[in-house]
Protein backbone atom coordinates (compact mmCIF):
# COMPACT_ATOMS: atom_id res chain seq x y z
CA UNK A 1 0.00 0.00 0.00
CA UNK A 2 2.74 2.04 0.85
CA UNK A 3 4.50 1.67 -2.24
CA UNK A 4 1.34 2.40 -4.51
CA UNK A 5 0.89 5.21 -2.38
CA UNK A 6 4.09 6.71 -3.46
CA UNK A 7 4.21 5.71 -6.94
CA UNK A 8 1.27 6.83 -8.48
CA UNK A 9 2.32 5.56 -11.88
CA UNK A 10 1.44 2.12 -10.62
CA UNK A 11 -1.76 1.23 -11.98
CA UNK A 12 -2.23 -2.56 -11.92
CA UNK A 13 -0.67 -5.11 -8.39
CA UNK A 14 -1.42 -8.82 -9.41
CA UNK A 15 -1.47 -11.37 -6.95
CA UNK A 16 -1.49 -15.68 -7.38
CA UNK A 17 -2.23 -17.98 -8.09
CA UNK A 18 -5.23 -18.36 -5.80
CA UNK A 19 -7.17 -21.74 -6.05
CA UNK A 20 -10.70 -19.47 -6.54
CA UNK A 21 -11.97 -17.87 -9.52
CA UNK A 22 -12.69 -14.53 -10.08
CA UNK A 23 -16.08 -14.30 -9.36
CA UNK A 24 -15.68 -12.72 -6.28
CA UNK A 25 -16.38 -9.23 -5.07
CA UNK A 26 -12.75 -8.60 -3.66
CA UNK A 27 -11.07 -10.40 -6.84
CA UNK A 28 -10.01 -6.58 -8.23
CA UNK A 29 -9.56 -3.82 -5.65
CA UNK A 30 -8.93 -0.66 -5.87
CA UNK A 31 -7.14 2.10 -3.87
CA UNK A 32 -6.66 5.46 -5.77
CA UNK A 33 -5.76 4.58 -9.37
CA UNK A 34 -4.51 1.42 -9.27
CA UNK A 35 -6.25 -2.03 -9.21
CA UNK A 36 -5.06 -5.29 -7.09
CA UNK A 37 -5.97 -8.47 -9.36
CA UNK A 38 -6.41 -11.45 -7.79
CA UNK A 39 -5.31 -14.37 -10.40
CA UNK A 40 -7.25 -17.62 -10.45
CA UNK A 41 -5.62 -21.29 -11.25
CA UNK A 42 -4.89 -22.66 -14.73
CA UNK A 43 -5.18 -26.37 -13.18
CA UNK A 44 -7.85 -28.56 -12.05
CA UNK A 45 -7.16 -27.90 -8.29
CA UNK A 46 -9.09 -25.33 -7.87
CA UNK A 47 -11.71 -24.65 -4.60
CA UNK A 48 -14.88 -23.37 -6.29
CA UNK A 49 -14.93 -25.41 -9.44
CA UNK A 50 -13.73 -22.74 -12.11
CA UNK A 51 -10.04 -22.26 -13.99
CA UNK A 52 -9.61 -19.40 -14.65
CA UNK A 53 -6.94 -16.77 -15.57
CA UNK A 54 -6.18 -12.94 -16.76
CA UNK A 55 -5.64 -11.51 -19.95
CA UNK A 56 -4.30 -7.94 -20.01
CA UNK A 57 -4.26 -6.17 -23.34
CA UNK A 58 -2.94 -2.63 -23.10
CA UNK A 59 -2.26 0.53 -25.87
CA UNK A 60 -0.69 3.74 -25.25
CA UNK A 61 -4.28 4.96 -23.96
CA UNK A 62 -4.80 2.74 -21.59
CA UNK A 63 -6.07 -1.08 -20.92
CA UNK A 64 -8.68 -3.81 -20.49
CA UNK A 65 -8.67 -6.95 -18.00
CA UNK A 66 -10.43 -9.95 -19.28
CA UNK A 67 -10.97 -13.51 -17.24
CA UNK A 68 -10.03 -16.28 -19.64
CA UNK A 69 -11.95 -19.53 -18.49
CA UNK A 70 -10.33 -22.34 -19.48
CA UNK A 71 -13.35 -24.84 -19.64
CA UNK A 72 -14.97 -23.05 -22.25
CA UNK A 73 -12.43 -21.23 -23.52
CA UNK A 74 -14.54 -17.82 -22.87
CA UNK A 75 -13.01 -14.48 -22.55
CA UNK A 76 -15.20 -12.20 -20.12
CA UNK A 77 -14.01 -7.96 -19.67
CA UNK A 78 -13.58 -7.63 -16.02
CA UNK A 79 -12.50 -4.10 -16.06
CA UNK A 80 -10.70 -1.28 -18.15
CA UNK A 81 -9.29 2.26 -17.60
CA UNK A 82 -6.77 4.86 -19.64
CA UNK A 83 -3.19 4.80 -18.01
CA UNK A 84 -4.04 8.88 -17.33
CA UNK A 85 -7.06 8.55 -15.44
CA UNK A 86 -6.65 9.88 -11.83
CA UNK A 87 -9.97 8.06 -10.92
CA UNK A 88 -10.43 4.54 -9.35
CA UNK A 89 -10.62 1.90 -12.26
CA UNK A 90 -14.61 0.13 -11.79
CA UNK A 91 -14.54 -3.40 -12.22
CA UNK A 92 -17.46 -4.77 -14.56
CA UNK A 93 -17.68 -7.97 -13.86
CA UNK A 94 -21.62 -9.15 -14.14
CA UNK A 95 -23.64 -9.54 -10.70
CA UNK A 96 -25.19 -12.95 -11.81
CA UNK A 97 -21.86 -14.26 -12.21
CA UNK A 98 -20.23 -13.22 -8.91
CA UNK A 99 -20.32 -15.79 -5.74
CA UNK A 100 -21.62 -13.90 -2.84
CA UNK A 101 -22.60 -16.71 -0.67
CA UNK A 102 -19.81 -15.92 2.19
CA UNK A 103 -19.81 -19.44 3.27
CA UNK A 104 -18.41 -20.22 0.00
CA UNK A 105 -15.13 -18.89 0.70
CA UNK A 106 -14.07 -16.17 2.82
CA UNK A 107 -13.46 -13.21 0.09
CA UNK A 108 -17.33 -12.75 0.28
CA UNK A 109 -16.69 -11.86 3.60
CA UNK A 110 -18.46 -8.31 4.80
CA UNK A 111 -15.96 -5.92 6.42
CA UNK A 112 -18.11 -3.37 7.61
CA UNK A 113 -19.82 -5.64 10.63
CA UNK A 114 -19.99 -4.36 13.97
CA UNK A 115 -16.63 -6.02 15.71
CA UNK A 116 -18.69 -9.18 17.99
CA UNK A 117 -21.97 -8.80 16.00
CA UNK A 118 -22.90 -12.10 14.35
CA UNK A 119 -26.53 -10.67 12.90
CA UNK A 120 -26.05 -11.88 9.81
CA UNK A 121 -24.95 -15.60 10.85
CA UNK A 122 -21.46 -15.84 9.29
CA UNK A 123 -19.24 -14.13 11.19
CA UNK A 124 -17.96 -12.77 14.47
CA UNK A 125 -15.22 -9.85 14.91
CA UNK A 126 -12.35 -9.96 17.32
CA UNK A 127 -9.98 -6.97 17.16
CA UNK A 128 -6.86 -8.06 18.30
CA UNK A 129 -4.32 -4.70 18.22
CA UNK A 130 -4.82 -1.72 15.40
CA UNK A 131 -3.27 -3.40 12.27
CA UNK A 132 -5.16 -6.79 12.05
CA UNK A 133 -8.29 -8.06 13.18
CA UNK A 134 -10.16 -11.67 13.31
CA UNK A 135 -12.91 -13.32 11.69
CA UNK A 136 -14.68 -16.28 13.29
CA UNK A 137 -16.63 -17.60 10.46
CA UNK A 138 -19.29 -20.11 9.98
CA UNK A 139 -17.36 -22.99 8.48
CA UNK A 140 -15.45 -22.93 11.84
CA UNK A 141 -12.44 -21.01 10.46
CA UNK A 142 -11.05 -18.28 12.59
CA UNK A 143 -9.40 -15.95 9.85
CA UNK A 144 -7.06 -12.65 10.18
CA UNK A 145 -7.81 -10.01 8.45
CA UNK A 146 -5.61 -6.75 7.39
CA UNK A 147 -7.20 -4.01 8.81
CA UNK A 148 -5.32 -1.49 5.85
CA UNK A 149 -6.37 -3.52 3.11
CA UNK A 150 -9.27 -5.47 4.46
CA UNK A 151 -7.67 -8.78 2.94
CA UNK A 152 -7.12 -12.04 4.38
CA UNK A 153 -3.54 -12.27 6.10
CA UNK A 154 -4.18 -16.32 6.64
CA UNK A 155 -5.76 -19.18 9.00
CA UNK A 156 -5.30 -18.58 12.57
CA UNK A 157 -7.05 -22.17 13.46
CA UNK A 158 -10.16 -24.49 13.72
CA UNK A 159 -13.23 -22.91 15.96
CA UNK A 160 -15.95 -25.75 16.02
CA UNK A 161 -19.43 -24.47 16.39
CA UNK A 162 -19.73 -25.85 19.61
CA UNK A 163 -16.21 -23.99 21.09
CA UNK A 164 -15.51 -20.83 22.79
CA UNK A 165 -12.64 -18.05 22.01
CA UNK A 166 -11.11 -16.46 24.28
CA UNK A 167 -8.70 -13.58 24.61
CA UNK A 168 -6.15 -12.87 26.73
CA UNK A 169 -3.50 -10.86 27.82
CA UNK A 170 -0.04 -11.08 28.37
CA UNK A 171 -0.86 -11.63 32.73
CA UNK A 172 -3.36 -14.20 32.01
CA UNK A 173 -6.17 -12.01 32.50
CA UNK A 174 -8.83 -11.51 29.63
CA UNK A 175 -7.61 -8.83 27.08
CA UNK A 176 -9.74 -5.19 28.02
CA UNK A 177 -8.58 -2.70 25.38
CA UNK A 178 -11.14 -2.19 22.78
CA UNK A 179 -8.79 -1.70 20.06
CA UNK A 180 -7.57 -5.49 21.22
CA UNK A 181 -3.58 -4.15 21.29
CA UNK A 182 -3.34 -6.06 24.67
CA UNK A 183 -4.32 -9.86 23.22
CA UNK A 184 -1.33 -11.80 23.87
CA UNK A 185 -3.10 -15.35 23.06
CA UNK A 186 -6.00 -16.57 21.96
CA UNK A 187 -7.71 -19.76 24.08
CA UNK A 188 -10.24 -22.35 22.41
CA UNK A 189 -12.14 -24.33 24.41
CA UNK A 190 -14.33 -27.17 24.30
CA UNK A 191 -17.96 -27.38 25.91
CA UNK A 192 -17.18 -29.00 28.20
CA UNK A 193 -15.20 -26.23 29.13
CA UNK A 194 -11.72 -28.16 28.57
CA UNK A 195 -8.96 -26.56 27.09
CA UNK A 196 -8.53 -27.30 23.25
CA UNK A 197 -5.82 -25.03 21.77
CA UNK A 198 -3.58 -21.96 22.69
CA UNK A 199 -2.67 -19.42 19.65
CA UNK A 200 0.31 -17.17 20.74
CA UNK A 201 1.52 -14.78 18.17
CA UNK A 202 3.94 -15.31 15.37
CA UNK A 203 7.36 -14.00 14.86
CA UNK A 204 5.21 -11.01 12.85
CA UNK A 205 3.69 -10.13 15.60
CA UNK A 206 0.31 -11.50 14.03
CA UNK A 207 -1.82 -14.82 14.81
CA UNK A 208 -2.08 -16.63 11.17
CA UNK A 209 -0.47 -19.42 11.04
CA UNK A 210 2.39 -19.94 8.75
CA UNK A 211 2.67 -23.21 7.32
CA UNK A 212 5.17 -22.96 4.64
CA UNK A 213 8.39 -20.60 5.18
CA UNK A 214 8.63 -17.82 2.71
CA UNK A 215 11.24 -19.71 -0.05
CA UNK A 216 12.95 -16.49 -1.25
CA UNK A 217 13.95 -16.19 2.80
CA UNK A 218 15.14 -19.55 2.50
CA UNK A 219 17.14 -19.10 -0.32
CA UNK A 220 19.00 -15.95 1.19
CA UNK A 221 19.75 -17.89 4.53
CA UNK A 222 21.08 -20.49 3.00
CA UNK A 223 23.53 -18.15 0.79
CA UNK A 224 23.95 -15.91 4.34
CA UNK A 225 24.96 -19.43 5.56
CA UNK A 226 27.08 -20.88 2.84
CA UNK A 227 28.92 -17.41 2.79
CA UNK A 228 29.71 -17.72 6.44
CA UNK A 229 31.30 -21.22 6.21
CA UNK A 230 33.24 -20.19 3.41
CA UNK A 231 34.49 -16.89 4.92
CA UNK A 232 35.20 -19.74 8.20
CA UNK A 233 36.94 -21.66 6.10
CA UNK A 234 39.16 -19.18 4.24
CA UNK A 235 39.74 -17.67 7.88
CA UNK A 236 40.46 -21.36 9.03
CA UNK A 237 43.31 -22.35 6.16
CA UNK A 238 44.75 -18.56 6.76
CA UNK A 239 45.58 -19.13 9.85
CA UNK A 240 46.53 -23.06 9.43
CA UNK A 241 48.98 -21.37 6.77
CA UNK A 242 50.15 -18.71 9.44
CA UNK A 243 51.14 -21.41 12.03
CA UNK A 244 53.25 -23.39 9.26
CA UNK A 245 54.78 -20.48 8.54
CA UNK A 246 56.11 -19.84 12.20
CA UNK A 247 57.10 -23.38 12.23
CA UNK A 248 59.03 -23.14 9.69
CA UNK A 249 61.04 -20.33 10.81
Amino acid sequence: MDIVARHRNVKLWFSGHFHLSHNYPDSISTVGSAAFVQVGVIGECNRDGTRQSRLLCGTEAGYQLFTVDHDTGASRLDMEARWDDASAPVPVIPEDELLCDPDAGWLCSEMDCKVGDNSTGFITWHPVGLQTILARQANDLLIEYDMATAAPLGLVTKVPESCSLQLLAADGSPAAREDGSDVAEIRIYEANGELRETVTRNSSGAFFRIYQPNKWRLKQQKKAEEAVAVAAAEAAAQQSGSAMGSYAE
